[in-house]
């Protein structure tokens, strides 16, 4: 499987992450690049750097929202293919204010195309 498209509710309340309600750009950032370790690792150990105890995890728009770090957990396990999985993913950090951050995020699946030969 593929990691999901996702809007998180509640992701930078962990004081793992960041420390307050405020979030800026390399905060939100460094949530990325841990959500992405997180996924290419074994297990869910690393969800509770992530997300809070009462987190809300949807994975489309329209789609009741996984509640709770157990149903995260769970989801993530069904979803993923392993820690092997083959994927690049890329993103920008489009607007920050408050404790609400925009990011423009791009997955690509299976490995990496190979460069043009000229």
């Amino acid at each position: 499987m593929r990691p999901p498209a996702f809007a998180v509710d509640e992701p930078w309340t962990s004081d793992r992450l960041v420390t307050s309600r405020s979030v800026d750009r390399a905060a939100l950032t460094r949530w990325i690049e841990a959500y992405e370790r997180a996924w290419r690792t074994r297990g869910v150990d690393a969800l509770v750097s992530l997300f809070t105890e009462d987190a809300t995890y949807r994975t489309a728009p329209f789609e009741e929202p996984f509640r709770g770090l157990p149903a995260i957990a769970a989801m993530w396990e069904e979803e993923r293919e392993g820690p092997g999985e083959a994927f690049e993913l890329e993103s920008e950090v489009v607007a920050v204010e408050g404790d609400t951050g925009v990011v423009r995020l791009e997955v690509r699946y299976g490995d990496p195309a190979p460069p043009d030969l000229p």
